[in-house]
């Protein structure tokens, strides 16, 4: 499937729609490892690169229609932090990647899962680890993201099982890409090697002619929501 294809149907959808903790964290860095390298840290997504981000607000309650300007803050905070994390500059990324990762997007959840694992750029928490890799790896996700939290979930112990369950289940409730109004799916031509996530909201703000355009069977419509239609997640430069 052409990238112009993918494109099109995302389109259309729119319109439609203690010792303990030591012993953890000695098994989750084991995990990480033995991990190929294409894990989490590799994962590519779509996140573009601005120049600058500004505080981002409190998210709104569950139902309720986003705002431009927050779709854009919580987009310029998961470009920044993706430009910085691709640059080894993981203390300077995490907080932007956290940020975005509160809010739905699955690729900062999974990057900051993976940092709390190791200790690279935060503190080392096997809990938060665990907790950032399970909302990651729940539901349309990167199939790297879903495997490497596998290896990770295997690797605790049966007699702390429960607990990582029930922290688990309170990342899946608190960060899950549903409560907020996020959809995510594999992009890219051919190999579909890209975790797209967008705010389902944002076709509010897409210029609508070039669809209604391509579905009059005009030759010249072109349709781009990642692009020149979409006044959202402009391509920007540097980090």
């Amino acid at each position: 499937m052409t990238a112009l294809r993918y494109r099109e149907m995302w389109f259309r959808r729119v319109a439609s729609q203690s010792s303990v903790r030591l012993l953890v964290v000695m098994l989750l860095v084991g995990a990480a490892q033995a991990a190929p390298r294409g894990g989490p840290l590799t994962v590519p997504d779509d996140a573009t690169e601005p120049e600058e981000v500004v505080v981002i607000e409190s998210p709104p309650e569950p139902g309720v229609l986003l705002q431009y300007e927050y779709m854009q803050h919580v987009y310029d905070a998961r470009a920044k932090g993706s430009c910085l994390y691709k640059r080894g500059r993981y203390e300077e990324a995490f907080p932007y990647l956290l940020a975005a990762a509160k809010r739905g997007f699955k690729v900062p959840q999974a990057r900051v899962g993976f940092l709390h694992q190791v200790g690279i750029g935060t503190q080392r928490d096997p809990y938060a680890a665990v907790g950032w890799l399970a909302v990651a790896a729940q539901g349309r996700t990167h199939p790297e993201i879903r495997n490497y939290f596998k290896d990770v979930w295997r690797r605790i112990p049966a007699q702390h099982m429960p607990r990582f369950e029930e922290i688990a289940s309170e990342y899946r409730s608190k960060y899950g890409s549903r409560r907020h109004r996020v959809a995510c799916d594999l992009g890219g031509a051919h190999l579909k090697t890209h975790l797209v996530c967008w705010f389902v909201d944002e076709g509010i703000f897409v210029d609508w002619q070039p669809l209604i355009d391509l579905l009059a069977g005009r030759p010249d419509a072109r349709i781009d929501p990642f692009g020149t239609n979409n006044p959202l997640r402009p391509n920007r430069a540097g980090c």
